[in-house]
């Protein structure tokens, strides 16, 4: 009888040691998504800022807004997963210059001659 009390005790407090572990790892993924979440989140608004003082500068379209706006979020989140300098000036190039495809040559022009915004969207910042 005594053993089968302590080998019920055993396996009643290493079960308990399993579900605080889980509990845990569970927490520690939910502060995981929720930081991910935000980053999305500020992301979303810079873009959103940026396409904003871009249509103050130059006339452009609704559509055409959003998939510029689409490539900003694109290039941001891209961004993220790259730690080499080269790589993130690469990477941030070549949605620079998607975005550039959105333009006739008038609204690059007088997009140029407005630095602030051409910089937002052209001008790499390192970290």
């Amino acid at each position: 009888m005594k053993k089968i009390i302590a080998l019920f005790s055993l396996t009643l407090a290493l079960g308990f040691n399993a579900n605080a572990q889980d509990a845990k790892k569970s927490n520690e993924t939910i502060a995981s998504t929720q930081s991910s979440d935000d980053t999305r989140s500020q992301i979303k608004l810079s873009a959103i800022d940026v396409v904003e003082s871009l249509s103050s500068t130059i006339k452009i379209d609704e559509n055409t807004k959003n998939e510029i706006r689409n490539v900003i979020i694109s290039r941001q989140e891209a961004l993220l997963d790259v730690k080499n300098e080269e790589e993130r000036l690469a990477i941030f190039n070549k949605y620079s210059e998607k975005i550039k495809e959105y333009f006739t040559s008038e609204q690059l022009v007088a997009l140029q001659k407005n630095k602030e915004v051409y910089a937002k969207l052209t001008a790499y910042q390192s970290k």
